[in-house]
């Protein structure tokens, strides 16, 4: 699994460009959402994850640390269900 897969899995799935420069609630909550599977999910550090969306490594952990706590908790954990089981069926 990738930084660039769970990107483009976040924007596909919320119709949304995770590089826009907008600050509104909406893009900060699916940045987070990108942070927070692109943690858990990667061996990446909070430098790539973030330069994959154009911010640095402390706007990432502002998101992981303050903003992902507004965001869809059932989202989060389907879409973790759903990259982890495809990254997993990959090497069955």
């Amino acid at each position: 699994m990738s930084i660039i897969e769970i990107k483009e899995a976040v924007e596909n799935q919320l119709q949304i460009d995770l590089n826009s420069r907008l600050r509104d609630r909406r893009h900060a909550d699916a940045r987070a959402l990108y942070y927070r599977l692109s943690k858990d999910l990667t061996t990446s550090t909070l430098y790539v994850i973030g330069k994959e969306v154009d911010r640095d490594h402390s706007s990432v952990l502002h998101g992981l640390n303050n903003i992902f706590r507004h965001v869809d908790q059932n989202l989060y954990k389907k879409m973790k269900s759903d990259l982890y089981g495809i990254y997993s069926s990959a090497f069955q």
